[in-house]
C-alpha cells in the first residue's frame, strides 16, 4: 500500500525548525520537526548553505551543528541555511521493478495526483559577533510613536507611526483612513471577468469589508507632503542574513523600518500578511520589537523571537526604508497642520 501511495498519491513531506542549543565558540546545535505523510522514513540534506559558516547535518535525524568561521563581517548578526526532508529516497525500487516505478510516477506526478517527495526549512542561528552592539535601534524612545485602529487599517497605522517617529509628532490616522477611502490604488486593479479595464479600485472602502495593501499604505506615506522618501527591496529567500543586516544599518543609522510579516494577528491564529514597524533588536537575546496595529493594545513594541520574526518575513524579505532629508526637515517648521493629509 505505501508503494501504491508514494507512485499515485504522494505526499510531500512537512519540515520544520526545532530547538536550538549554543554551544562553545558560537556553535549552535539543533534539530527539525518534521514528518513523513507516507509512511517511508525520511532523509535528510543541507541544501542552500550558510553564508558564516558551516553546518555538519545527520542524514537520518536531521539532528545538526553549525560552527561560524572564525572572522565575521563587522554587521553579521544571524545566518542562515536550509534542510531538506525527502520521503522518496526510501521509497525508490532498483532495477527493472525501479524502471516501471519511476515511469508510473512520472504520469502520476504529469497529471496532478502524485505529489513531490520534498520539502525544506530555513534554518536561522544567532552569531555570536563582538563587532555588533546588544542593542540596534531605540525601541525605549520610538515605541512611543504608536497607533492602531483594528487589524485591517493596521497598514495606514504603521505609515502613520512611520510619519511619527520622522517628524516628532503623530498625526491622526482618521485623516489617512479618510484619504485611502478616496485614492486610487497602485495595486488593485479592476477585473471584469478576467479582463482587466485598466481602472483602479480604492485603496480602502469600508473597515469590516475590506484591507489596505502594503503597496497603497506605502504609496500614502511617500506622498504625504512631509519630505519623507520611501525604499522598499526584496532579497533573495538564500539572502536572510543580508536582509537583516540591512535592516539593522537602517535602524542604526534613524531611519524608519517597515516590514510585511505573516504571523498570527489578534483572534486569528492563522498567519496573515501586515505591514509593522520594526523599532530594535537585542542581539543578546535574539529578539525583535515591533509595534505591531494588528495586534491592538498588545502590538506596541511587541517582542518577537529572531526565528519567529524571519519566518513570518520570508520568502523574499521586503524591507521598507522611511527617511527624512534635513533638507526637508529643516525647511518646514513642524506644525499639527504640516502632518495632516491634504484632503
Amino acid at each position: 500500500m505505501r508503494q501504491l501511495n508514494y507512485i499515485f498519491a504522494n505526499k510531500a513531506p512537512s519540515i520544520e525548525s526545532g530547538t536550538q542549543t549554543s554551544g562553545a565558540a558560537g556553535t549552535v546545535s539543533g534539530t527539525v520537526i518534521s514528518k513523513s505523510n507516507n509512511g517511508f522514513t525520511l532523509k535528510y540534506s543541507i541544501g542552500d548553505q550558510p553564508s558564516n559558516g558551516s553546518v555538519v547535518l545527520d542524514p537520518v535525524t536531521g539532528a545538526y551543528t553549525y560552527t561560524p568561521n572564525t572572522t565575521l563581517p563587522a554587521g553579521a548578526i544571524m545566518d542562515e541555511f536550509t534542510i531538506v526532508a525527502d520521503n522518496g529516497s526510501a521509497a525508490k525500487l532498483h532495477g527493472p521493478l525501479g524502471a516501471i516505478q519511476n515511469a508510473l510516477r512520472s504520469i502520476a506526478v504529469q497529471l496532478g495526483a502524485s505529489g513531490i517527495t520534498t520539502a525544506d526549512a530555513a534554518i536561522y542561528v544567532d552569531l555570536d559577533n563582538p563587532a555588533v552592539p546588544t542593542i540596534i535601534g531605540n525601541p525605549d524612545v520610538t515605541k512611543q510613536y504608536w497607533v492602531t485602529d483594528g487589524a485591517q487599517t493596521s497598514g495606514l497605522a504603521a505609515v502613520v507611526m512611520a510619519v511619527g517617529q520622522l517628524t516628532g509628532t503623530m498625526p491622526n490616522i482618521a485623516d489617512w483612513i479618510a484619504k485611502a477611502k478616496i485614492t486610487d490604488s497602485v495595486d488593485r486593479q479592476l477585473f471584469v471577468g478576467d479582463r482587466a479595464t485598466g481602472q483602479y479600485r480604492k485603496m480602502y472602502l469600508d473597515n469590516g469589508t475590506d484591507w489596505v495593501w502594503t503597496g497603497d499604505a506605502l504609496e500614502l506615506l511617500s506622498t504625504s507632503g512631509n519630505g519623507i522618501n520611501v525604499s522598499t527591496t526584496y532579497f533573495p529567500k538564500t539572502k536572510a542574513d543580508v536582509a537583516l543586516t540591512t535592516m539593522a544599518s537602517a535602524l542604526t543609522a534613524g531611519s524608519v523600518v517597515l516590514v510585511t510579516i505573516k504571523t498570527p494577528i489578534l483572534g486569528d491564529t492563522d498567519p496573515t500578511n501586515h505591514l509593522v514597524v520594526v523599532l530594535g533588536m537585542n542581539t543578546e537575546t535574539d529578539q525583535i520589537f515591533v509595534n505591531d496595529a494588528a495586534w491592538g493594545a498588545e502590538g506596541q513594541n511587541r517582542a518577537m523571537s529572531l526565528t519567529d520574526f524571519m519566518k513570518g518575513w520570508e520568502p523574499n524579505y521586503p524591507l521598507g526604508i522611511a527617511t527624512r532629508p534635513l533638507a526637508a526637515a529643516a525647511g518646514q517648521p513642524l506644525t499639527q497642520a504640516d502632518l495632516a493629509l491634504a484632503a
